[in-house]
């Protein structure tokens, strides 16, 4: 018999009478002081809880200062307002794109959202009639896309937005993107901007104000050490080399990404991956289809071997999951391992940084922090004004399991969410574990809460939520560890249609054609020759054009001379 398994916690919202937090697609309020369920997404009616489960799992999250609502966000592309007490839904919206992140502002009435199109928008707590789009439906000129909600269009990259953080003051407002860049904008008016923060190799994945350094900035992502900066000049105050203490406690492996034509920074690369199915007729002009069905008829599809998908053609993945059409999660996990054929785990670790924060305890300023696919929690000393003479020492605490996310409150305390069901390769079942784990800061030393309180003894035991292996699977709780790093290879150019081996960084692999991909190829060759046998008749009749125009002057010639 199968051991049931569940929803892990990846996120947590403590405060003093209630406590928040989300399992999957789900939604849970408890009591801070006994621990009791106060309200779930289970306990709704039915209709509504289907559309809960149907939704997927929730991808962004926040609560408001006052812990009055809760935004939600998830690959439904919806962002949805929750009244905690209660746990009833205000309201929702479309999102122009998947979500990335979402905030509340100090006063708990207005919401940012970022997405993978790299923009911010603002929205207000409960949405405005009058700022609803225009009948006419004339897009946002400044923004990559259309705002179906009326979002007011605060910034935007050309890359995948990664992260963004408000200033103390919220009069700035701090972006990050794949693409390696920091930039300080002016909040509202975002196309002002104050400074950018750059020097990063790659890609930034999480930024930190801390909250007794205002005018400082942590940032990090791949990079191997973590930047301290003075975000307001652009400045760089020193670098934390964090790499040599995290990678050994990078458990979670995954499979090599494969090259893709169509990877970039929207939904349709990895980022997007879930939803990217394959094409049928439906959706293609009629030539097209009549080119392939001729193209298919004709046998080129299935006897050409060799040839290069055009540019905006995606190569297919290499694993599809059954139970529910969705690419399978990369994390080389128990879960993934149960696949039959699955890859063998790269050697090597991924380095891919999770989340940043900073707590003030017993005189101590500390920076904490995690990594995706990490069983440890880190933290070190944040000297600040001048750059250390020596890097401060990494501290960790290993958990066994890995660190999903974690939470530190302003007297030291911390909250580590764990994916207690978790295992390595090669294993069955799993090791007992806490789904969430509460220590405590006490001067630089990081301790166990004694005794455990009814809330902990509840978030790791009746706020539990069973699950299925495929439900578990579309969280993809390690999609980070492959999407993050950009596929570089030396010996492949993009633009080079004509190249018929897939860059594999070492001997390639040759692809078969689908018919779509022949009718382009013919098409192009078709277009060349007619451009070519263009030119060959223009060349041949400005010489017929010359001849004749010779042997116009020669009679005329002639005729003088007679």
């Amino acid at each position: 018999m199968a051991t049931q398994r569940h929803f892990p916690h990846t996120r947590l919202f403590p405060s003093s009478e209630k406590t928040v937090v989300i399992s999957g697609p789900h939604i849970q309020v408890l009591s801070s002081e006994s621990g009791e369920i106060l309200f779930s997404t289970l306990s709704l009616e039915d209709s509504v809880k289907d559309a809960v489960v149907k939704s997927g799992p929730i991808r962004c999250a926040a609560v408001d200062s006052s812990f009055t609502h809760l935004a939600t966000a998830g690959d439904d592309k919806k962002l949805k307002v929750w009244e905690v007490e209660g746990l009833k839904l205000v309201n929702e919206r479309e999102l122009p794109k998947k979500p990335t992140q979402v905030a509340f502002t100090r006063n708990g009435k207005t919401i940012l959202a970022s997405d993978k199109f790299g923009d911010v928008f603002s929205y207000p707590l409960i949405p405005d009639p009058v700022s609803e789009p225009a009948k006419d439906g004339k897009p946002e000129e400044l923004a990559s896309h259309e705002n179906p909600s009326g979002g007011r269009l605060i910034l935007g990259h050309t890359s995948l937005l990664t992260a963004f953080t408000l200033s103390e003051d919220e009069k700035f407002v701090i972006t990050a993107d794949r693409d390696e860049h920091i930039r300080a904008s002016w909040y509202p008016q975002g196309y002002c901007i104050e400074s950018y923060c750059l020097g990063h190799k790659k890609f930034v994945s999480a930024i930190h104000i801390p909250t007794f350094a205002p005018d400082f900035l942590v940032s990090g992502g791949g990079d191997p050490a973590l930047k301290v900066w003075d975000w307001k000049n652009g400045k760089l105050v020193y670098e934390i080399p964090v790499i040599d203490a995290v990678n050994p406690f990078i458990k979670v492996r995954v499979k090599k990404r494969k090259w893709r034509e169509d990877d970039d920074d929207g939904e349709g690369g990895a980022e997007g991956k879930g939803d990217k199915k394959p094409r049928g007729k439906r959706g293609r002009g009629k030539k097209q289809q009549k080119a392939e069905e001729k193209g298919a008829e004709n046998g080129d599809a299935e006897e050409t071997p060799e040839a290069t998908p055009d540019v905006d053609t995606p190569m297919q993945e290499p694993e599809q999951s059954e139970g529910t059409g969705r690419e399978e999660s990369v994390a080389l996990d128990a879960r993934s391992s149960e696949t039959p054929g699955a890859a063998e785990p790269p050697s090597e670790p991924v380095f891919v940084l999770r989340r940043l924060a900073s707590v003030e305890a017993a005189g101590q300023r500390l920076l904490v922090f995690s990594a995706v696919g990490s069983t440890a929690l880190f933290w070190c000393q944040l000297p600040l004004f001048t750059g250390p003479a020596d890097p401060p020492s990494i501290r960790t605490r290993d958990f066994g399991k890995p660190v999903l996310d974690f939470i530190v409150e302003a007297d030291g305390r911390v909250w580590v969410l764990l994916d207690a069901e978790w295992n390595e390769a090669d294993t069955e079942g799993w090791t007992a574990s806490p789904f969430v784990a509460s220590v405590q800061f006490l001067s630089d030393e990081l301790v166990d809460v004694e005794p455990l309180t009814p809330l902990v003894a509840t978030l790791n035991t009746r706020s539990r939520i069973p699950a299925t292996a495929e439900a578990i699977a579309a969280l993809e709780l390690y999609e980070s560890i492959a999407s993050m790093p950009k596929l570089i290879d030396a010996s492949h150019n993009p633009m080079n249609r004509d190249s018929n081996v897939e860059p594999s960084g070492g001997r390639g692999r040759q692809l078969r054609t689908s018919a779509k991909q022949m009718g382009k190829m013919k098409t192009r060759q078709a277009i060349l020759q007619k451009t070519q046998g263009h030119s060959a008749s223009a060349s041949e009749e400005r010489e017929s054009k010359k001849a004749r125009s010779d042997a116009g002057d020669a009679r005329v010639d002639a005729m003088d001379d007679s």
